[in-house]
C-alpha cells in the first residue's frame, strides 16, 4: 500500500504498510498531530486530485479502506466520521455516551484500518468486527485492528474521486482530551491520484482596528496571527504567512507578506491574515479589482480550491485619514509688534514653517510668510504767508510758527510720525504822512521806516493816479514829483515762498501841475483828410503843445488846445499834446492815428467775344485796401457773385452798343479807380430746317429758317449712302438729288464765326420705278412699254420719251 501527498506541483509519494499493498493507495493526512481539547471540533481535508479512475462504485474504483490514528482519555466523548466529495458521510467511530468507567482509556491508542463492510474485517481480540466505542478498551492499551464503520459502509459512498474528503472529529463531552495522530484515506485504484491534506491555518488576528493618518508610520502594520488552543499553528517553513488587503467592497488591493499601508490613499481598508502552503506561492492570484477576500474564502473553502490556503475569520479594519492641505498664510505686522502663528511669536520678516496637527491628529505644513515693516519718521519743514494755515491737509489747524506733530499709517500700514516745522511770514509796510507839492517844493520824500527792515525783505514803491517817482524805487525811501497815490509794497522770500504788505498815502499839491491832456478827434482817417483835433476839458490858463507823425501836417492851433492837421501819408503815427502851467509842464497825451488810402486799380480777365443769351465768368485779382467790390454791366446782367471777386455774366439775348464789364473797389476812404473790359457780343443764329423727316422722290426741295438769313449757311449729307447733289448748298433753300435717304443738316455761322446753330432733317426716298422697257428693238417696229410705280404710290418727277 502506497501514501501520496499532493500539491499542485509537487507529488510525494511514501510506503504504505505490507497489509494493505495488495488493495490500492491513499491520501495521508499531513497536518496532524491535532490536539483534541475538551468539547473539540475540528475538521481534516485531503484535496483528491488527477484519478484516472475518478468515480466511486465504477470500474472497481472505491475506498478500500480508512486507516486512523488517534489517543484519548475517554473514547465514549468522540466520533469520527468521513465525508467524501458528493457529500456523503460514513460515521467511523462512535457513539458518544456515559459508558467510560473508572480512569476511562488514559494511556491507550488506537492506530486502526476502518474497511468496506463487503470485505473482511481483523479487530484486536476480543472486540466486534464493527466500530462501537462501548466496549472494554481500557487504559494503556495499543489497538491496530481493522472494523467496519460504526455507521455507514465505505463501498456505498459514490461520486467524485477528486475533490475535498474532510474527516470530522467531535469531541462530544466534557472533562477529557486526545490527540488525532494521523489519518489515510484509501483508494481501490489510485491511478492518477495526487492528494494534499491542506494544513494551512491563519489562526486569529488579536490586534484592534486601526485609525491612522495618511502616510503615517503606524499604517506599517505589525499583525502576528495569533492560535487558540483548539488550533495548531501549520508547520514552518512548510507553510507560508501573508496578509490580504481590501479596500471599498472587500475588493482586493494587495498581498502581501507585510501589511503596510503606509503609501495608501485615505479610505477604509480591511486587513486578512492568510496561511498558504508555500510552495504553492504562484498559484496566488493577483489582485484584479474584481476579486474580493469573501470570494477567495469561499474558493479556498470549495471542494476544488485554487490553492492550499486559509484567511482568518477575523480582519482588522483600517481607516486611513486624509490630510489637510498645508496652510500658508500671509501676514503683516508693523515692528514692534508680533504674530502669533500657531502658539509661536514671529517678529522679522521670513517664511517659518511647522508641521502641526488637525482635529484628526493629523500634520500638515503651516507656513507663515510674515512681512515686518517698519514705522517712519519724516520732519517737513513750511513757510506761509500771514493769515494763512498749512498748506498740508494733516496740519490744516497749524497757523502760526511753531513745530506741530501727527501720527498717520504709512504706505505700509504702519504708524508714522510726521513733524511739520512751520514758518509764519509777516512782513508789515507803512509810509509816514508826506508833505505837500508845491510850484516852491518840486519834490516830497516818502517814508517807509516803520516797515520791516533787514535784509530779507525787499521794497517796491509804486505812483498811480498822476503820482509820480523819480530816483530809485526799490528802497526803504522814495521821492515823489507829482501828486498822486503812492505805495509801498514790502515783501519777504523763504524756501520759494513770498509773502507781502502793501501801504499807501495820497501826495497832494497845493500849486497843481496841469492834468495829462486827453485828445479828442478821429483816429481813423483817408489820405488827404483835414480833421479837427482838441484836448477834452482844456483850461485855458494852460498852453499845450502839440506833436505830429511825419505824414500829419499842422494847419493851424499850435498853443490852443484845438489844432487842424492834413493827413498827407500813411500809415500815420501819434498826435501827443503837453499841457504847461507855472508849475510845470504834464505828462503827454497821444491819440493813435492810421491813415488809410482809397483802393487801388483792378484787373479784371474773362472772355472778350461772346453769343447773346450766354453765361460767362469774369474774375478780378485782389485790390488792395478795398472793402466792397463794385461791378458794373452794360448788355447784360450779373448772375451771382456780385460785389466779390468772381461774377457770372449772363449777356442779354438781343446785342447791345458798347457792352462792357466794368470794376472798382470801395472802402471807408471812398471808390478807388474803375477798370473796364469791352466785350463783342455777337447774334446767336437759330436754324431751323423744317420737320424732323420727309419723305420725297429722288429730288428733294430743302428749306431752312434762321433769324439772320444774311448770315453764312450751308447744308451737306451728315449720314447716308452715296453723294448728294445740291443745287446751292450755301442757301438756305436748296434742292437734292440721291439715289436714297439720309440725314441732311444746315449749318449758320455769324460773320464773326464766334456763334453758330444747327438743324437736321432725315429724308427718306421712294425707290426708282422699274420701266420694263425692251432691252433692243427695230426701227420703224411698233414695241409697247409700261412703268410700275413704287408701291407706296407718287409719280416720278419726269416723263418716258
Amino acid at each position: 500500500m502506497f501514501r501520496i501527498y499532493l500539491s499542485f506541483t509537487l507529488l510525494y509519494l511514501t510506503l504504505f504498510s505490507a497489509k494493505l499493498a495488495a488493495q490500492g493507495g491513499g491520501c495521508v493526512c499531513t497536518n496532524c498531530p491535532q490536539f483534541m481539547q475538551d468539547l473539540f471540533v475540528g475538521s481534516f481535508n485531503l484535496n483528491v486530485q488527477g484519478a484516472t479512475n475518478a468515480t466511486l462504485g465504477q470500474n472497481g474504483q472505491a475506498v478500500c479502506g480508512v486507516h486512523v490514528t488517534w489517543n484519548h482519555t475517554a473514547i465514549c466523548d468522540i466520533s469520527i466520521s468521513l465525508t467524501a466529495p458528493s457529500g456523503q458521510t460514513v460515521t467511523l467511530v462512535g457513539p458518544i455516551g456515559q459508558f467510560c468507567t473508572n480512569m476511562g482509556n488514559v494511556g491507550t491508542t488506537w492506530d486502526v484500518t476502518f474497511v468496506p463492510c463487503n470485505g473482511m474485517a481483523a479487530p484486536d481480540p476480543g472486540f466486534a468486527n464493527q466500530w462501537n466505542n462501548n466496549q472494554s478498551w481500557g487504559s494503556n492499551n495499543n489497538y491496530s485492528g481493522s472494523y467496519f464503520p460504526y455507521s455507514g459502509c465505505l463501498e456505498n459512498l459514490t461520486g467524485p474521486v477528486n475533490g475535498n474528503w474532510v474527516l470530522t472529529v467531535v469531541d462530544g463531552q466534557a472533562q477529557d482530551t486526545g490527540n488525532l495522530l494521523n489519518f489515510e484515506v484509501i483508494f481501490c485504484d489510485p491511478s492518477g491520484i495526487n492528494c494534499l491534506s491542506c494544513a494551512a491555518n491563519a489562526g486569529v488576528l488579536p490586534q484592534p482596528d486601526v485609525k491612522a493618518c495618511q502616510g503615517s508610520s503606524s499604517l506599517a502594520l505589525s499583525l502576528p496571527p495569533d492560535y487558540p488552543s483548539q488550533s495548531t499553528q501549520p508547520p514552518i517553513p512548510e507553510y507560508a504567512y501573508t496578509y490580504v488587503i481590501a479596500g471599498q467592497g472587500g475588493i482586493i488591493q494587495e498581498i502581501t507578506p507585510s501589511p503596510d499601508l503606509s503609501g495608501y490613499q485615505a479610505g477604509t481598508y480591511t486587513v486578512c491574515g492568510m496561511s498558504y502552503y508555500a510552495s504553492q506561492a504562484n498559484l496566488i492570484p493577483n489582485p484584479n479589482g474584481v476579486l474580493t477576500i469573501t470570494q477567495l474564502s469561499n474558493q479556498l473553502h470549495s471542494k476544488f480550491p485554487p490553492f492550499c490556503g486559509d484567511i482568518t475569520t477575523n480582519c482588522v479594519n483600517v481607516t486611513i485619514i486624509p490630510l489637510s492641505p498645508d496652510l500658508e498664510e500671509t501676514e503683516h505686522v508693523c515692528a514692534p509688534a508680533c504674530f502669533e502663528f500657531y502658539g509661536s511669536f514671529y517678529c522679522l520678516t521670513g517664511s517659518y514653517t511647522s508641521i502641526q496637527t488637525d482635529a484628526n491628529g493629523c500634520p500638515f505644513n503651516a507656513t507663515l510668510d510674515l512681512t515686518a515693516s517698519q514705522p517712519t519718521f519724516k520732519t517737513i519743514n513750511e513757510v506761509v504767508c500771514e493769515g494763512h494755515c498749512s498748506a498740508n491737509s494733516n496740519f490744516y489747524y497749524a497757523c502760526s510758527t511753531g513745530t506741530y506733530t501727527t501720527t498717520l499709517m504709512n504706505a505700509a500700514g504702519c504708524d508714522s510720525t510726521l513733524t511739520l516745522n512751520l514758518t509764519v511770514l509777516n512782513p508789515v509796510a507803512a509810509i509816514l504822512p508826506p508833505a505837500s507839492l508845491s510850484c516852491s517844493q518840486s519834490t516830497v520824500t516818502l517814508y517807509g521806516t516803520n516797515s520791516s527792515t533787514g535784509s530779507a525783505y525787499s521794497f517796491q514803491w509804486l505812483a498811480s493816479n498822476g503820482g509820480h517817482l523819480v530816483g530809485p524805487t526799490n528802497q526803504i525811501i522814495a521821492t515823489a514829483d507829482a501828486p498822486g497815490l503812492y505805495q509801498l509794497r514790502v515783501c519777504r522770500t523763504q524756501a520759494g515762498v513770498t509773502c507781502c504788505d502793501t501801504a499807501a498815502v495820497t501826495v497832494s499839491s497845493s500849486g497843481n501841475l496841469p492834468t495829462q491832456p486827453s485828445i479828442v478827434g478821429s483816429d481813423s482817417v483817408c489820405l488827404g483828410n483835414v480833421l479837427t483835433y482838441a484836448v477834452a476839458s482844456g483850461n485855458s490858463s494852460n498852453t499845450y503843445s502839440w506833436s505830429l507823425p511825419s505824414g500829419g501836417t499842422l494847419l493851424s492851433g499850435q498853443g490852443n488846445d484845438t489844432i487842424q492837421v492834413r493827413w498827407n501819408a500813411i500809415p500815420g503815427g501819434n498826435i501827443c499834446c503837453v499841457a504847461s502851467n507855472s508849475c510845470g509842464a504834464s505828462q503827454p497825451g497821444c491819440l493813435p492815428v492810421v491813415v488809410s488810402p482809397a483802393p487801388d486799380t483792378p484787373s479784371v480777365q474773362g472772355p472778350l467775344t461772346v453769343c447773346t443769351g450766354t453765361q460767362h465768368l469774369y474774375t478780378a485779382d485782389s485790390i488792395a485796401g478795398a472793402k466792397v467790390y463794385l461791378w458794373q454791366i452794360t448788355g447784360g446782367s450779373i448772375v451771382s457773385g456780385d460785389s466779390t471777386r468772381n461774377i457770372v455774366v449772363q449777356w442779354a439775348d438781343t446785342a447791345a452798343s458798347a457792352p462792357k464789364v466794368c470794376l472798382r473797389g470801395i472802402n471807408q476812404c471812398g471808390n478807388g479807380p474803375q477798370i473796364c473790359l469791352d466785350v463783342l457780343v455777337s447774334l446767336q443764329p437759330h436754324v431751323f430746317a423744317g420737320m424732323d423727316t420727309a419723305l420725297c422722290g429722288f429730288q428733294c426741295n430743302l428749306h431752312s429758317t434762321s433769324n439772320n438769313p444774311a448770315a453764312n449757311g450751308h447744308w451737306r449729307l451728315v449720314s447716308g449712302p452715296g453723294n448728294a447733289i445740291f443745287t446751292d448748298s450755301t442757301k438756305a433753300d436748296a434742292q437734292v438729288k440721291v439715289a436714297t435717304g439720309g440725314t441732311y443738316l444746315f449749318e449758320w455761322k455769324e460773320s464773326a464765326g464766334v456763334c453758330s446753330d444747327q438743324d437736321s432733317v432725315q429724308i427718306s426716298f421712294n425707290p426708282i420705278p422699274t420701266t420694263g422697257l425692251a432691252q433692243y428693238a427695230c426701227d420703224a417696229a411698233n414695241q409697247f412699254y409700261t412703268v410700275s410705280f413704287p408701291v407706296n404710290g407718287g409719280a416720278p418727277p419726269f416723263a418716258a420719251v
